[in-house]
């Protein structure tokens, strides 16, 4: 995981978002990576994901974020997914 950017989580404390590439993986270990990733974030943490383009980790990571009640929207080949 890397932090591309400068950002402030939700404890106050400044962080960039997380950037977690799952291009080269298939369903659902795109799902487990990014729950993973997410549970070592504290609320308000972003977390970017990098998927392959046409994969089901597309539809899926987001879905499954949400339903976790997290928030996330897609861009292009990149989920951003924000720890509720």
């Amino acid at each position: 995981m890397t932090r591309p950017g400068r950002d402030v989580g939700g404890d106050g404390r400044d962080v960039g978002p997380v950037g977690l590439d799952v291009s080269g993986l298939t369903c659902p270990m795109t799902w487990v990576k990014a729950k993973l990733a997410l549970e070592g974030l504290c609320p308000g943490d972003t977390l970017i994901v990098t998927c392959a383009p046409a994969s089901e980790a597309l539809e899926n990571v987001p879905r499954s974020a949400r339903d976790a009640g997290h928030s996330a929207d897609v861009e292009g080949t990149t989920v951003r997914i924000v720890k509720c």
